[in-house]
């Protein structure tokens, strides 16, 4: 039990993830404010103990210490296993016309099943959207909707098509072209290199799909490696165009860290995210692929207040690519990142004129 002088100074943490572990996941060898009480103090790095069993019994220790991290790291693994179970499909189960087959990515707004469309006989990718954001963004289902039926008039081959979407019983979800291949996330992750005429080449691939759906009115603002894909026949495939108008980014934890898109994200985007144009997804180029091509992003910040920092207020704004590279594409890769959009390539058309002098 909690004894008074660790219950005086704990603050109750009301977010969703932590009243659902203390009323789904843990034992009842405590009343439930006491476990939410709990569960505040081990976000504060304290001293304590885990003990997971069967029933995910939690018990403190005071004269015992624990990694908070893992401890973190564990409560977050037991959430999202509880959720999967209760809010996400199965293997074998049917959803509108497609069966699923297994997960084939999981994001922050959604996850995508690699299935087969009973009707059509073909394999397709199917992304529902997450019950979660559902609740905490009123009007993101009917955003996420009008946003599938808008690109699914687009005919592009560079954009992984939509055959359809639908609100179901009880997943709201849309049917896409199944990409047989990889994001470029994973190439990062696998620590897998590109040579720079790989990364022109999908970088004037980018540029065309992008100039197409600027002519057609639209523009992503959330390019990154983890929205490009490369088939295995080496097509170039680009996600979720537009989706990322709906829901801005988010960080993972109450101190800021940073989760994925922010890296890539121009400094504009950090100061209205409403005021932009296709230059923040001209920059976004120019950080995905600079990442690509040393291996780490142009900025290594620990927290958003650092990258809103280095991006916007610092004085030393120096992303430069160096290295081994062709001095023109070092020139086109500096000219992406700088700070003032103005300053940088304003349509995609110069901007593939410039990688097209890049001999490779």
């Amino acid at each position: 039990m909690l004894t008074n002088k660790i219950k005086s100074r704990l603050k109750i943490y009301e977010s969703q993830d932590m009243k659902f572990i203390a009323e789904s996941l843990l034992s009842d060898s405590l009343e439930k404010k006491e476990l939410l009480e709990f569960i505040s103090e081990l976000r504060d790095e304290n001293n304590f103990s885990v003990f997971p069993n069967e029933s995910i019994d939690i018990s403190f220790d005071e004269t015992s210490k624990v990694d908070s991290t893992k401890v973190h790291e564990l409560i977050k693994e037991i959430v999202d296993q509880k959720r999967d179970a209760l809010f996400w499909p199965h293997e074998g189960d049917l959803i509108g016309r497609c069966k699923i087959i297994e997960l084939a990515g999981k994001g922050y707004t959604s996850n995508v099943y690699r299935s087969i469309h009973e009707f059509l006989g073909i394999e397709v990718a199917l992304k529902i959207l997450s019950e979660t954001v559902k609740t905490d963004n009123p009007g993101i289902e009917t955003m996420f909707l009008q946003e599938a039926r808008n690109t699914a008039k687009l005919k592009h081959p560079n954009l992984v098509s939509i055959f359809d979407a639908d609100k179901g019983e009880k997943f709201t979800y849309m049917v896409m072209e199944f990409v047989d291949g990889v994001d470029l996330d994973k190439v990062l992750l696998n620590e897998q290199t590109l040579t720079y005429g790989q990364v022109v080449q999908i970088m004037m691939s980018l540029c065309d799909v992008l100039e197409y759906a600027l002519d057609n009115g639209i523009i992503h603002r959330d390019i990154k490696p983890g929205n490009i894909m490369i088939s295995r026949k080496s097509e170039v495939k680009l996600l979720d165009l537009g989706l990322s108008k709906i829901v801005k980014a988010k960080d993972s934890s109450e101190d800021g860290n940073i989760v994925g898109t922010p890296l890539y994200m121009s400094p504009e985007q950090f100061i209205n995210s409403n005021d932009v144009d296709h230059r923040a997804d001209i920059y976004s180029i120019g950080a995905t692929f600079f990442h690509l091509l040393t291996g780490n992003p142009p900025f290594k910040p620990k927290t958003i207040r650092e990258i809103i920092s280095q991006k916007i207020v610092s004085d030393d704004y120096t992303p430069k690519l160096e290295g081994d590279f062709p001095e023109k594409l070092k020139e086109v890769i500096n000219k992406l990142l700088t700070r003032d959009r103005d300053k940088r390539y304003q349509t995609y058309r110069e901007l593939k004129e410039d990688l097209a002098i890049i001999k490779y």
